[in-house]
């Protein structure tokens, strides 16, 4: 078991690396096994993990790849703009529909800052402490689905996103939200497939 931190991380990253650009499944498994060993060994023999795999994790991840990748296959690049732009979109769509509804239950825009919400706190219907809550929520998911899917974290965002969507169905006011998010969590779900699936070279 690895108990470097560091160690650790490196290790991480060559086998996100892996699954991305082609390398099968099966081989990543020992591949990780194998290279868990070499950085155990490193770290009980006094050595830095740079010794063993150089100052470019990535750069020593594929050269190490190359040797497992089946012959004729090339990498899909990752990128996750598209479902990211439409869960910000539905983050926006969120919060402008907060915006509204605190407008109409308050009769001002102004309902919104969060000192006037605690000083309506004991007046606010029980209703409209459910909404602002599940907000807030949401935005906040799908800030952190975004983020994850424009750094390419297809699968993580997707992940993110998803109770987000399961979320927003819980008020009326934010049925539509929900289906943009479930969207998005699918686009990047159908996207993180098909970039683990290597494409045979022309």
């Amino acid at each position: 078991m690895m108990t470097n931190d560091r160690a650790t991380l490196v290790v991480e990253d060559c086998v996100e690396y892996w699954r991305k650009t082609g390398v099968p499944r099966s081989a990543v498994a020992g591949m990780k096994e194998e290279l868990e060993q070499h950085l155990q060994d490193a770290v009980a023999a006094g050595k830095s993990i740079e010794s063993v795999v150089g100052p470019d994790v990535l750069e020593f991840a594929e050269e190490w790849a190359r040797e497992y990748r089946p012959a004729g296959s090339v990498h899909r690049p990752v990128e996750g703009r598209g479902p990211a732009f439409l869960a910000m979109a539905t983050g926006i769509l969120v919060f402008v529909t907060l915006l509204g509804l605190a407008a109409w239950q308050g009769g001002g825009v102004e309902v919104c800052c969060p000192r006037r919400v605690y000083e309506q706190g004991p007046s606010l219907a029980p209703g409209v402490w459910v909404w602002i809550g599940v907000s807030l929520a949401v935005i906040a998911l799908t800030v952190i689905g975004s983020v994850a899917l424009f750094r390419g974290k297809l699968r993580i965002g997707a992940w993110v996103l998803t109770p987000a969507a399961a979320l927003a169905l819980l008020t009326p006011v934010h049925l539509i939200a929900a289906t943009m998010l479930a969207g998005a969590a699918a686009w990047a779900f159908a996207r993180a497939r098909r970039a683990e699936t290597p494409v045979p070279a022309p």
